[in-house]
């Protein structure tokens, strides 16, 4: 009897073990979906849909995980504007504006391959921000010529006109204490660009 009494106790035990696991396992798929989930949501949040590129969301909230402990010439903010952009929709609808904005993109992730560190944006329309890490200035400049280059020969078997103005600022330079101090000497630089090129 006394055997017979151990068993089913044994039994019953073992079944609620088993129980146990089941439902600890379940219960780890279930967050471990609930997680991906999480993952995969923020990723749409922070992603620009046209271009696939990181979006305006993306951007600040890199900013502000960015501090000022970065100094130096590791970091260039960089930002960019697609050139006679109105004209591009307006004469040619905007599914070319579209395409444009596309090439763009395609042709900052060639030359700043993200593998590297660098940060692409889109953060408005037409205008786009780049983080840089580790490139010097003379680097930075090669580079930066090579989007218009390329954009060029896109323009020609596009049949649309593709171009950018750009400005640049590296922490540490006179008066830039923080990205954001470089964002906007990097804005207003790249302004300075577009007035010119539209004198030319």
């Amino acid at each position: 009897m006394k055997f017979s009494t151990f068993f089913v106790f044994s039994t019953a035990l073992l079944a609620l073990c088993l129980m146990l696991v089941f439902r600890c396992r379940r219960q780890k798929i279930r967050i471990q979906a609930l997680e991906q989930r999480l993952q995969q949501e923020h990723r749409l949040a922070h992603t620009d849909p046209l271009t696939g590129l990181s979006n305006r969301a993306a951007y600040e909230e890199r900013l502000d995980l960015l501090t000022d402990r970065h100094s130096g010439a590791d970091i260039c903010c960089v930002v960019l504007d697609a050139d006679r952009f109105k004209s591009v929709n307006d004469e040619n609808g905007h599914h070319a504006g579209d395409i444009a904005l596309q090439n763009i993109a395609c042709t900052l992730q060639k030359i700043f391959n993200e593998d590297d560190d660098h940060e692409l944006f889109r953060i408005g329309g037409d205008e786009f921000a780049l983080i840089l890490h580790g490139l010097s200035p003379a680097e930075t400049t090669a580079r930066l010529s090579l989007v218009n280059m390329l954009l060029h020969r896109r323009s020609i078997e596009l049949g649309i006109e593709l171009s950018v103005s750009a400005g640049r600022a590296f922490l540490g330079e006179q008066g830039v204490h923080t990205v954001r101090d470089a964002f906007g000497l990097a804005d207003r630089r790249m302004y300075l660009c577009k007035k010119s090129a539209s004198k030319v």
